[in-house]
């Protein structure tokens, strides 16, 4: 039986014929790649790094993209800083972040800082829209082979997302706990309707 039967006979509720290694070699291959130190027995691609280690050959890919049409979005980029910034018809709103020591982007500021923020985010997840990405589905399976599975990654779930992507975990979640409940909670319910859309 191949890795990839093991896999899909798993996500079935199959029990296994033996375990599955399955280790996830995206980051470890994205960070090497970037700087051209993957070892040359891993080949170039991730499917055919899982070959050369015995792994099973699985790949992440994204068949969708979020956009948020009627706001104005700017990214500005330097070498240690990206700055993300929404114009709505409510109000604006600017998300920070810094280059880690280990070389990933790290979230220094949430869009919403204060009450006064939400009516601004809240039309900014109104706005959110998801758009499929077929070809991006495509090109993975062929990327992984037919030795290979493909895992779609989904959006993330709307309290997640609002938590992670616009309130951030400290005033952010004070206000969802507190005065700004109402508001986000409309949120949520939008981000659902979307998502299951």
């Amino acid at each position: 039986m191949t890795a990839r039967q093991q896999i899909l006979d798993c996500l079935a509720g199959l029990p296994p014929a033996a375990p599955i290694f399955l280790p996830d070699l995206a980051l470890w291959h994205r960070w090497h790649a970037a700087r051209g130190t993957l070892p040359t027995e891993a080949g170039k691609t991730l499917p055919d790094a899982a070959r050369a280690i015995g792994a099973a050959v699985w790949s992440v890919v994204k068949p969708w993209e979020a956009s948020t049409p009627g706001v104005d979005t700017t990214i500005t980029e330097t070498a240690g800083e990206r700055v993300i910034h929404h114009r709505t018809d409510r109000g604006d709103l600017t998300a920070r972040w810094q280059l880690g020591p280990d070389g990933d982007w790290w979230q220094v500021e949430y869009p919403v800082k204060t009450a006064e923020d939400l009516p601004a985010v809240q039309r900014l997840i109104e706005a959110r829209r998801y758009e499929l990405q077929p070809d991006a589905l495509a090109a993975a399976r062929e990327a992984v082979g037919d030795d290979g599975v493909v895992a779609l990654e989904l959006p993330m779930r709307p309290y997640s997302d609002v938590l992670h992507t616009v309130l951030g975990w400290g005033e952010g979640l004070a206000l969802l706990l507190g005065e700004g409940r109402p508001v986000i909670e409309v949120m949520l319910t939008v981000l659902e309707e979307r998502l299951a859309a």
